[in-house]
C-alpha cells in the first residue's frame, strides 16, 4: 500500500493496469491485491499489460485465443518456399508434421498458421503440455482436435523420447486429430526414421518484411530502405523474428500512431545505438560519484531532484564508494547534474537526448558485471523504501528487469519478484509480466510458475499475483499452460486464493469455447486416468465449468464429451460427484440434465441420483428460487424414470386375468 495515504480514484485511460480485486492500484503496476483506492501518478508510462493491450485483448468477455490467432495470421510472414496450402495437405486430417529449425525462425507462429486455416480461428487449438513425462501416455486426443506440441527450449533428457514420439503420433492418427511438433535443429538427427516423411524444415522469413508487418500492426509506417538504415539492416540480418516483433512493439509504445517514416527511422536508429559510440569511454572517464549519479538518472529519468539525490546516495553506499567531501562543501547538485549532461526542468531530472538513459543502462550493465548484485540490492531498496512514489518504484524495477533479461540471467529477477509479491508489492507482479513477455526468458517464467502454483502453502499475496499473471497475461499466448497453473492454485490452502483462481478460471472458460474445451479435456483426462488423484477441487471445477448460469450455448461442446467426462467421474468418486453436481445441475435446461442422467445410468447410480433429486435444497431460498428448484427436480426425476423404462405420464393399462 502507498505510504502517502489514500488518494482520489482516477481512471483516465486504457493504459492503466487491470484491477484484479479490491484495493489500491497504481499505474505501471501490473498486479495489485491490496485494499484502498486506485491512484495514478505522473511519470514514465510502463509497459505492464501493453503486450495484451496492443492486441486488443484486455476487455470484457473476449474470446482470447480466437483473437490471438487472428492477430498471429495478420502479422505472419511466410519464409521463402513456404506454401501454406501444400504443407497443410501434408499435415493431413488426421496427420502430423514435425517442424524443425533454429530459434528466431518463427516456428511457433508457423505451427499455429498450419493448424488453424484462415476463417477457422474460432475453433482454436490445444497445446499438449510437455511438463513432465506423463503427457506421452496420459493425453488423450479427441477426433478433429488441433494439437501443438512444443519440445524446444531445453534438452530432451529422456533417451526414449523418439520412440515415445512415434507412439504418440500413432495415437494422434488413431484418434483422428492433427498435430504439429516443434523441435530444435540439434535434435533433428534423432527423429525416428518412420517419421522422416513428416519433417518440415522451417526457413527464416525475410526480416525486413517481418519488421514491416509488425510496424503496420502498430499503426506505424516502414522507414525507407535508403535513409541511413545501414545500422538497422545489419541488426535485421542477425535478429530473430521475435526480436524484430519486440522492436516494432516498443516503437508502437514510444511513437504516436500514423507518425512519419522519418520519425520511425530516427527512433530505431537511436535504439540500436546510433550517436552513442563514445558513451562507454565517457563513462569510464568519470569518477565513482559521477557514475553513480549517471546510473541513477538512467534508471529514474524524470524523477524529481530529491528522489535522484537520495537514490544516488543509496547507490553510492551499495557500490562501496565514499563521499569525496562533506555535503555542505559540495557544489550545487543541479550544476553537478548539468555537468554530467542531464537537464533539470521544473525540478525534474532527465537527459536532453531521449535515448541516452536506455543506452547508459546498457553500457553500465555490460561494462560492470561485478556490480550487478549491488545494483540489484539498490533497486530492492528503492522499491521497498518509503522515499519513492509508487510510479517511480515501478520505473526503477522495470528498468532493472530490462537489463537482467537482456543479459539472460533471470534468476535474480524471479527471486526478487517472489519476495516483493509476497510482501504485497505490485512491483513483484510487474517483474513477472516483464519476464513473461520476454522472448528469450518467458519460458523460464512459465516453468517456475508451474512449480510455484503447486505449492499449497504459497504466500497468499504471491499466490494472488500468480492468479492474475496466468489469467491476464499467460493465457494470451499459452492458454493451456495458464489453465494448468490456475487449476493448481484452485487447490491452494487459502480459501481466498482458491476462490480467486476458481473465479478467474470460470471467467475464462465460460466465454471462450476453445478454453472451455481445453478445461473439459484436462478434467476428463484426470477422471479417466486410473492412478490419478481426484479431489473435491476437481469435482468443483467440473461443476463450475458446466453448471454456471453464464455458460452460453455456443461454449458447451457436443453433449457426448460431457457425458464421457461425467461417466469417468462417476466411476471414480460417485458419492462426492453426485453430492456436488446435483444441486446446481437441477437448474440447467432439460437437454443438459439428460447428460447427467445418461452418465448415472451408464455407471449404475440412478438410485443415488433419484434420492438426491428428492432432497429439499439447503440454505435460505426465496419463493421464486424454490419454484425453479421444484420444477428442475421434477424434470430430473422424470428423466430418471424414463431412463429406467418408466413412463409416469402414460395411462394405466387394465389387465384381466382369464
Amino acid at each position: 500500500m502507498s505510504t502517502h495515504g489514500p488518494a482520489p480514484t482516477s481512471v483516465a485511460h486504457t493504459r492503466g493496469p487491470v484491477h484484479a480485486g479490491d484495493g489500491p492500484q497504481y499505474n505501471d503496476a501490473a498486479v495489485h491485491n491490496g485494499t484502498g483506492d486506485q491512484n495514478f501518478f505522473n511519470g514514465d508510462a510502463g509497459e505492464s499489460f501493453r503486450a495484451a493491450e496492443d492486441l486488443g485483448l484486455i476487455r470484457e468477455r473476449v474470446e482470447i485465443q480466437e483473437q490471438w490467432l487472428r492477430t498471429v495470421r495478420a502479422r505472419f510472414v511466410a519464409p521463402p518456399g513456404f506454401d501454406e496450402a501444400v504443407q497443410r495437405e501434408r499435415l493431413g486430417d488426421p496427420g502430423c508434421l514435425i517442424l524443425i529449425g533454429e530459434p528466431g525462425q518463427g516456428r511457433r507462429t508457423m505451427a499455429q498458421i498450419l493448424l488453424v486455416p484462415r476463417g477457422e480461428e474460432d475453433r482454436g487449438l490445444r497445446e499438449v503440455l510437455s511438463e513432465g513425462d506423463g503427457f506421452w501416455t496420459s493425453d488423450e486426443p479427441s477426433p478433429g482436435e488441433r494439437l501443438l506440441l512444443d519440445l524446444t527450449g531445453g534438452e530432451l533428457g529422456d533417451r526414449r523420447w523418439p520412440e515415445r514420439l512415434r507412439r504418440f503420433v500413432g495415437r494422434i492418427a488413431d484418434a483422428g486429430a492433427r498435430l504439429v511438433v516443434i523441435l530444435d535443429e540439434r535434435n533433428a538427427q534423432t527423429v525416428p526414421q518412420e517419421l522422416s516423411d513428416h519433417v518440415l524444415r522451417a526457413g527464416r522469413p525475410d526480416p525486413r518484411r517481418v519488421l514491416a508487418s509488425h510496424l503496420k500492426g502498430a499503426e506505424l509506417p516502414v522507414p525507407p530502405a535508403d535513409r541511413g538504415a545501414s545500422r538497422l539492416h545489419a541488426w535485421l540480418d542477425a535478429a530473430g523474428a521475435g526480436e524484430i516483433a519486440d522492436l516494432a512493439r516498443r516503437a508502437g509504445h514510444a511513437l504516436a500512431p500514423c507518425g512519419s517514416a522519418r520519425a520511425v527511422a530516427e527512433w530505431i536508429d537511436a535504439v540500436l545505438g546510433a550517436g552513442h559510440d563514445g558513451i562507454d569511454d565517457d563513462l569510464d572517464a568519470r569518477d565513482g560519484r559521477a557514475r553513480a549519479l549517471l546510473c541513477t538518472v538512467a534508471f529514474l529519468e524524470g524523477a524529481d531532484l530529491e528522489e535522484v539525490a537520495e537514490a544516488g546516495t543509496a547507490l553510492l553506499e551499495h557500490t562501496g564508494a565514499e563521499a569525496e567531501c562533506a555535503p555542505i562543501e559540495r557544489a550545487s547538485f543541479t550544476a553537478e547534474l548539468r555537468g554530467l549532461g542531464a537537464t533539470v526542468e521544473r525540478r525534474r531530472v532527465r537527459f536532453a537526448d531521449p535515448w541516452r538513459a536506455q543506452v547508459l543502462r546498457e553500457v553500465f550493465w555490460d561494462g560492470h558485471p561485478h556490480l550487478h548484485g549491488h545494483v540489484g540490492a539498490w533497486v530492492d531498496r528503492c522499491v521497498t523504501g518509503g522515499t519513492l512514489l509508487p510510479g517511480r518504484r515501478d520505473q526503477v524495477a522495470r528498468n532493472w528487469a530490462g537489463q537482467v533479461l537482456r543479459a539472460r540471467r533471470p534468476e535474480p529477477l524471479l527471486e526478487r519478484a517472489r519476495a516483493w509479491a509476497a510482501q504485497g508489492r505490485p512491483q513483484g507482479g510487474s517483474l513477472l509480466v516483464e519476464a513473461l513477455n520476454d522472448r528469450g526468458q518467458g519460458i523460464r517464467v512459465r516453468q517456475r510458475s508451474y512449480d510455484w502454483a503447486k505449492e499449497p502453502d504459497l504466500q497468499v499475496p504471491f499466490a494472488l499475483t500468480l492468479v492474475s499473471l496466468c489469467a491476464e497475461h499467460m493465457v494470451v499466448t499459452h492458454p493451456d499452460q495458464a489453465l494448468v497453473r490456475l487449476r493448481h492454485l484452485a487447490a491452494h490452502h487459502s480459501p481466498v486464493v482458491a476462490q480467486r483462481a476458481r473465479d478467474r478460471l470460470g471467467d475464462l472458460v465460460r466465454t471462450d469455447p476453445s478454453l472451455f474445451r481445453s478445461q473439459l479435456h484436462a478434467l476428463t483426462t484426470r477422471f479417466k486416468k486410473p492412478n490419478s488423484q481426484i479431489t473435491h477441487v476437481h469435482v468443483e471445477l467440473f461443476a463450475d465449468l458446466l453448471t454456471h448460469p453464464d455458460v452460453s450455448a455456443h461454449t458447451v461442446p457436443d453433449g457426448r464429451a460431457v457425458v464421457e467426462a461425467l461417466t469417468a467421474l462417476l466411476e471414480r468418486v460417485p458419492g462426492v460427484a453426485l453430492a456436488t453436481l446435483v444441486g446446481p445441475w437441477i437448474s440447467l435446461p432439460e437437454h443438459r440434465a439428460q447428460w447427467l442422467v445418461a452418465a448415472a445410468h451408464e455407471t449404475g447410480h440412478l438410485g443415488e441420483l433419484y434420492a438426491l433429486a428428492l432432497r429439499t435444497p439447503s440454505g435460505p431460498l426465496g419463493p421464486d428460487e424454490l419454484r425453479r428448484h421444484a420444477h428442475g427436480a421434477r424434470t430430473l426425476l422424470s428423466l430418471i424414470d424414463r431412463a429406467q423404462g418408466l413412463d409416469p405420464g402414460a395411462s394405466p393399462v387394465k389387465e384381466t386375468t382369464p
